[in-house]
């Protein structure tokens, strides 16, 4: 993966972004024999949001496995490693025009400028913040996006705070609900401007059901009060659609805490194709930049990391017909948002909950003595009866081969869920239980 140094390159195809689209992409366009080959990312280590996703739901279709984003991560790299494709790192591109062009600029290459028969755009998306919810206030530490406080807690092991409020119910707010919860932390209540969980079902039953929360539907965070620390957030219930919606008069109520977290939803990060970030992307994933194609979260948020590879797959198939000449089928029909979404994908609201959900899968049957569709969701609703067990995830240091490296752990088996937390807290401490667990390196320095 070591790149050349070149300041002027001409390529076959670019591919911006080494996350679960752009790896794929990369790898299938090898596969098609695609050689003059360049992943470029702006972070230190390949992988997105994968690394930060210690828990588990990941490659169900992609590799017929229950991996975590780490795993899932690890995959994708052996397979670029074993293809030698160019991933240059820390890289940022700058520009992308017509061409296509794109302008890269690196410490350690300085400015390279590429000249590509086509470029694959998978740079992900990027996170709602509290200006975007209109939340009034003064600025004070202590307030997080999701994404933010998952990778302060799991890459760099930071404490973001004691007691914590969440704003939000997608699954990345789900997610981060149940690490504080098993890191230790105080979630004094959850909040949701909508009716109804936005995140996928099984998460809502580990996350929220677990450990007996109650989301707070129809409220909002309306106001963060403190000075140098967070003291404490106005809430408030809401009425109205959702660009409309307005505090209730009447309705305000002050909830002490010093942290807060912001799961307020994903918005693509097309920003590189400038004036046409918001022209419609057609049915091959080309936009109307010439010769450059979008995938995974950066044309829509995926649910799961297994439907981004999939389309960043199809993006490499479309790129690399162009790379060789072939016209694109032609097309006046945009891209139907939903079309690679995983079989696996259940969102919560969709579905009423009349016996034990299953969460050995994401698909989150509902499981009857009558009706129970698989082996492993009759042994799950055994032991669900029986003894709550959860699969458990945290993150640690550990010393291998002299140097102190950030690891992903899981355990082998499912854990009884009344020692979660005690277990965590052995795992930190390299205690016993971290026999029956697998450990995966997330990579940061």
């Amino acid at each position: 993966m070591s790149p050349n140094h070149h300041h002027q390159r001409q390529l076959e195809l670019l591919i911006v972004g080494a996350g679960a689209a752009g790896l794929a992409a990369a790898i299938r366009a090898w596969d098609h024999g695609i050689r003059s080959l360049l992943v470029v990312d702006r972070d230190p280590y390949p992988g997105g949001i994968l690394r930060q996703c210690i828990h588990t739901g990941f490659g169900l279709e992609y590799y017929k496995e229950d991996l975590t984003g780490p795993e899932y991560l690890a995959r994708l790299r052996a397979e670029a490693d074993k293809r030698r494709i160019e991933v240059m790192l820390e890289t940022t591109v700058t520009g992308l025009q017509e061409g296509p062009r794109a302008t890269l600029i690196s410490h350690r290459h300085g400015v390279v400028r590429v000249d590509a028969q086509a470029v694959v755009l998978a740079t992900g998306s990027y996170e709602r913040t509290r200006e975007n919810l209109r939340i009034a206030g003064s600025r004070p530490a202590g307030v997080f996006t999701a994404g933010q406080a998952q990778q302060l807690i799991n890459l760099f092991g930071y404490r973001i705070g004691k007691r914590v409020v969440v704003q939000g119910t997608g699954d990345i707010g789900l997610i981060m609900t149940r690490r504080l919860q098993l890191e230790g932390y105080e979630v004094l209540a959850v909040f949701e401007r909508l009716r109804f969980v936005v995140g996928l079902l099984r998460n809502k039953v580990q996350c929220l059901d677990d450990f007996e929360i109650e989301p707070q539907f129809e409220h909002q965070i309306v106001e963060i009060h403190g000075a140098s620390r967070v003291a404490g957030v106005t809430v408030a219930q809401i009425k109205g659609c959702e660009d409309e919606a307005r505090p209730v008069a009447g309705t305000e109520r002050l909830v002490a805490c010093d942290t807060v977290v912001l799961s307020a939803g994903l918005l693509p990060n097309r920003e590189l194709l400038g004036l046409a970030q918001d022209e419609p992307i057609d049915a091959n994933l080309h936009s109307s930049l010439d010769g450059v194609f979008v995938a995974g979260n950066a044309l829509e948020i995926h649910d799961l990391a297994d439907g981004a590879s999939a389309q960043g797959e199809y993006a490499a198939d479309r790129a690399v017909d162009r790379v060789r000449g072939i016209p694109l089928q032609r097309t006046v029909e945009s891209h139907r948002p939903g079309q690679f979404r995983s079989r696996w994908s259940v969102p919560a609201r969709d579905v009423v909950t009349t016996g034990v959900v299953c969460i050995v899968c994401p698909r989150g049957c509902i499981l009857t003595d009558e009706d129970i569709r698989c082996r492993r969701g009759a042994e799950f609703l055994q032991q669900e009866r029986r003894d709550k067990h959860r699969v458990t995830t945290t993150t640690t240091w550990i010393h291998m081969n002299g140097t102190r490296v950030r690891v992903a752990a899981r355990s082998k088996l499912p854990q009884p869920f009344a020692v979660q937390k005690q277990i965590v807290r052995q795992i930190k401490h390299g205690g016993r239980a971290a026999q029956q667990f697998e450990f995966t390196d997330v990579g940061e320095r």
